[in-house]
């Protein structure tokens, strides 16, 4: 089920735990402790994203040139600009520890038409996560920007969150 975007400190925020996971977008070292009083698994890197905003849409991109090439994210991004018809705006952003999981925070939110409350589903692929509303439109660009970024990457698609 996806979660809902909620407002956090002035600003829109998603719980992301498990699509940030798939997509990289976050590694962790297991805990050394086990057993009983076993702490969660800690981050060891956690992304510096931009946050692209499109009508419906948004476009989170690893800025780590060697985890996604410019090249790529500029593909990504021409290819939402192409299907919309919208380039909103495009804001930095880095996952963030929330509890025993991820959040990030999506300044550019608002421009694409997210308010707090929307629930949004979220598609991923290496180095990359989309974030959608749940119109058809919107669902079927996730699920190409998805495929475009596999064929990138020259690896079977996959996914869905």
């Amino acid at each position: 089920m996806a979660n809902a975007i909620k407002t956090v400190a002035g600003g829109l925020a998603l719980q992301v735990t498990d699509p940030v996971r798939a997509a990289g977008l976050v590694e962790e070292q297991e805990p050394e402790q086990k057993g009983e009083n076993e702490t969660p698994p800690w981050p060891s890197y956690r992304a510096h994203v931009r946050v692209h905003s499109f009508e419906d849409v948004l476009l989170v991109v690893d800025r780590d040139t060697d985890r996604v090439s410019e090249s790529d994210a500029a593909d990504l991004v021409a290819s939402a600009v192409r299907d919309t018809k919208t380039a909103r705006d495009s804001e930095k952003a880095r996952v963030q520890v929330k509890g025993h999981g991820y959040m990030l925070s999506l300044p550019p939110a608002e421009d694409a038409g997210f308010r707090d409350g929307h629930t949004a589903p979220v598609q991923t692929a290496p180095g990359i996560l989309i974030i959608h509303k749940k119109s058809e439109d919107a669902a079927r660009l996730a699920k190409d920007l998805v495929q475009i970024r596999y064929a990138q990457l020259d690896l079977e698609s996959g996914g869905d969150q």
